[in-house]
This record gives structure tokens, C-alpha cells and sequence, in this order.
């Protein structure tokens, strides 16, 4: 009897044990989409799916944030010490990162990662080319370029030819502007974020190709950038809607894809969205117009977005693990494929779909041309993305409401751009 008592209280230990120890602690990450939006945030809730089923010891927590309020909020999480562990976000912002030491280089978890060497050696360049160091802060999972989307129905109904040149472009402008029925050439991006794409407008037009010259006088108000910038603002309120003076990107996207108007700037990423909308035949892509030298002068810079790692992740290990699943090419041939953009892995380049799709063939062809001269922005230094948001996008607002001259305007940017070159040449002694 007392040994069955000793068996039944053994037994009772060993589950109370068990119970008291139990499965190992699940790591848990969290990771932040800097863009999220309907079209994305299945994409990664999925991805994210499929990364738990291969490692059930961690758990990811999805955070979406739309772009609009991406820079603030990661500003102000920063300064409270409250960041996630990994996220995805634009190239831009690793100059204010990596020298604000908010990110963690990722060279050491990158030279032992098998899939390492298949990522594009230039994407992986252009990426380093953002820092001061030329440590790897991000690991590039799609690229894109300014691609101009139009109305491809409404061009051929009214024989226009596709905006190729700058003359092509503002006479499809102008011919396409019915204002008794609402609808418009096209849509300026004056709200969040405004300042890329008139930046892009500005050196594909000019051709220049750098934004500094050898003495560090910056070219942003160059002549030719103040022509081209008074007849491309000047289109708002006479060619486009009033309400473009606050257009971010939802309301750019939404204008073209509801019949409002007939052309925007913004890059492969919406393609979706708007094969959704509108249906396909409906529009095509087409690159920036040729400059006034003949070529195609693009501006790098915002051209490719990826993983990072934050600093005060207690989790490194495991955010690397998933960031490089993440990037993968299983991974990026799927979200690639679902939002229309061009994957940076070199396996990935070579699928069907990649070949079946005409907008991301398109902006292959347009890298490929020998012609092509890619002018890199100066997001290397810390302030750059201030720079834009700060003073760029109000200042465009101050123009297209009157209260700012277009040379006023450009001065001002231009000043900035040198201040901040000056002082980032000082610190780093160049």
C-alpha cells in the first residue's frame, strides 16, 4: 500500500514538474511595416505564417503603420527607447538611422547567410552607398523606380503618343483636362511625402547629374530646375484637382483609379492597386521622360526598400532569422509578385512571372539602357529625410497656395542641402 502511495505521489511530482517547466518560452518579435496599406498587409500577415510553421519557437507580431505617419512614429519610439525588433522601411532613412546608431549593421549575420549571395551586388551597393561607413544596414528586398502611370484608354482615344518626352507629358496634360466634368491631366502629390517625386521631375528633366557640384554648391535651384519646377507646380488648380495641394498617396492613387485624372507620378508599387481598380488595359507605365540631354537621368536613392534590425532589440539572433527569411527567395519572389515590383534577388529575376509582367520589364529595360545615368540623392547624410519633410514638402504646399516663389522655394532647399553637407563634411572630416 505504501508503495502505491510513493508510485501515485512520484507520479504527481513529475506532472507538477512538468507543468511548472513546461515547452520553452516562445521568442516573440515584433516587426513594423512602415507601409501598410489593404494590399500589403496580407502579404506580410501571410509571409509571417509561413515563418511560424517553419519555426514554432517564435512568434511575430505584426505592427502596420501607414506611411503617412511611419517617420514620426519611429522618430518618436526612438526617442521613448520603445522600438520593435526588425521592420521594414525605405532606404532613405538609413543615413538618420545608422548614424543615430538606432539600426544594428548587419555584415557579420549577412556573410554567413546561404542565400547571401544571391541578392543583386548593385542593390547591395546602393544600399551601403547610404551610410558613411558602407556597412550593410539593410538587407534590399525590392526595387523600384518614378514610374509615370497613365490612362492608356484615354491616350489612345484622344491619339496621344505615351509621355516619352517632357512635351509629350504637358500636352497629354493639357489635352486630357476636362474640368466641366471633373476630370484632370493630372494629380500633383502635394501633401506627405511630395518632395520625392518633384526632386525626380526635377534632375529627369535637367539631366544634371549630381546634386552637388566639386565646391558643394548644391544644384537643386539650378536654372533649369526652376523652369522645369514653375510649369510643373503651375499646373495645380488649372490642369489638376484644388484638393492635390494635401494629395498624399492615397488620395494620388485614388484620383487615377476612380477616373479623376489621367496621370501620376509614384513608382511599380501601386500596380496592383490599380489593376484591381481599373482592370487591365486601362493603363500602362511609362519611365520618366527623357531629360533635355536625351537620356534618361533617374535619381537613386528611395530606389530600394528592405530589413533592418533595431539597436535595442533583446532579440537579434531570432530578427535576423526572420528578416532573412523575409528575404529569402521564396519570400521575395511572393511578395514581389503580389505588389508588382522588382525582387533584388537574382534567382527571382529569372521567373515567368517576372517576364510576363510589362511594368517591371520595363523598368529592366530602362536600367539596362547603357545611355541610362542613375544620380544618387544625398541620403547618406543624418538630416536628409528632415530635409524633405521639413522643408521640402511645406514648401511645395507654400508654392501651389501662392504664398512662395519657386526661386524662394529651391533657394531654400538648396541652402539646406549645403548646410547639411557642410556639416556632415565637417564631422566626418572629408
Amino acid at each position: 500500500m505504501v508503495k502505491k502511495w510513493l508510485l501515485l505521489l512520484f507520479i504527481i511530482c513529475l506532472g507538477f514538474s512538468a507543468v511548472c517547466l513546461g515547452a520553452p518560452a516562445k521568442i516573440k518579435l515584433t516587426f513594423w511595416n512602415n507601409n501598410a496599406g489593404p494590399e500589403r498587409d496580407p502579404i506580410f500577415r501571410e509571409l509571417i505564417k509561413r515563418f511560424q510553421e517553419q519555426n514554432p519557437d517564435i512568434e511575430v507580431e505584426y505592427v502596420a503603420i501607414p506611411s503617412s505617419a511611419a517617420k514620426q512614429k519611429y522618430d518618436v519610439a526612438a526617442a521613448a527607447n520603445d522600438l520593435p525588433d526588425c521592420t521594414v522601411f525605405p532606404q532613405q532613412w538609413l543615413g538618420d538611422y545608422a548614424t543615430r546608431k538606432i539600426i544594428l549593421p548587419l555584415d557579420s549575420y549577412y556573410k554567413k547567410w546561404s542565400e547571401g549571395k544571391d541578392i543583386s551586388a548593385t542593390c547591395l551597393q546602393s544600399v551601403r552607398d547610404s551610410v558613411s561607413s558602407k556597412k550593410l544596414y539593410m538587407i534590399p528586398q525590392t526595387g523600384t523606380l518614378d514610374t509615370i502611370w497613365y490612362r492608356s484608354d484615354w491616350f489612345k482615344k484622344a491619339n496621344l503618343p505615351a509621355p516619352r518626352t517632357w512635351d509629350d507629358f504637358f500636352n497629354a496634360v493639357d489635352k486630357l483636362t476636362d474640368k466641366a466634368n471633373y476630370r484632370y491631366g493630372y494629380s500633383i502629390r502635394g501633401g506627405v511625402a511630395g518632395s520625392y517625386p518633384l526632386q525626380a521631375v526635377l534632375y529627369s528633366y535637367s539631366g544634371i547629374t549630381s546634386f552637388f557640384t566639386a565646391k558643394g554648391k548644391c544644384t537643386i535651384n539650378d536654372p533649369k530646375h526652376i523652369a522645369i519646377a514653375k510649369r510643373y507646380l503651375g499646373l495645380y488648380g488649372k490642369y489638376t484637382s484644388q484638393s492635390d495641394i494635401t494629395a498624399g498617396y492615397k488620395e494620388m492613387a485614388a484620383a487615377f483609379d476612380t477616373g479623376s485624372t489621367a496621370m501620376i507620378l509614384h513608382n511599380l508599387g501601386s500596380y496592383t492597386q490599380h489593376l484591381q481598380t481599373l482592370g487591365a488595359g486601362k493603363f500602362a507605365a511609362a519611365s520618366m521622360p527623357l531629360s533635355l540631354t536625351g537620356r534618361h537621368v533617374l535619381v537613386a536613392g528611395n530606389t530600394f526598400s528592405g530589413y533592418s534590425i533595431f539597436s535595442t532589440s533583446k532579440r537579434p539572433a531570432a530578427a535576423w532569422k526572420f528578416i532573412s527569411f523575409l528575404a529569402s527567395e521564396k519570400s521575395q519572389s511572393y511578395w514581389n509578385q503580389n505588389t508588382g515590383q522588382m525582387p533584388t534577388n537574382n534567382k527571382v529575376l529569372n521567373e515567368k512571372w517576372i517576364q510576363d509582367a510589362p511594368q517591371i520589364s520595363l523598368l529592366a529595360s530602362t536600367l539596362a539602357d547603357k545611355k541610362t545615368i542613375l544620380v544618387a540623392s544625398p541620403i547618406y547624410l543624418p538630416d536628409y529625410s528632415v530635409i524633405m519633410d521639413q522643408v521640402v514638402d511645406p514648401g511645395i504646399q507654400m508654392v501651389l497656395s501662392g504664398k512662395k516663389s519657386v526661386e524662394t522655394f529651391l533657394n531654400e532647399w538648396a541652402q539646406a542641402l549645403e548646410k547639411s553637407k557642410k556639416d556632415y563634411d565637417t564631422a566626418f572630416k572629408k
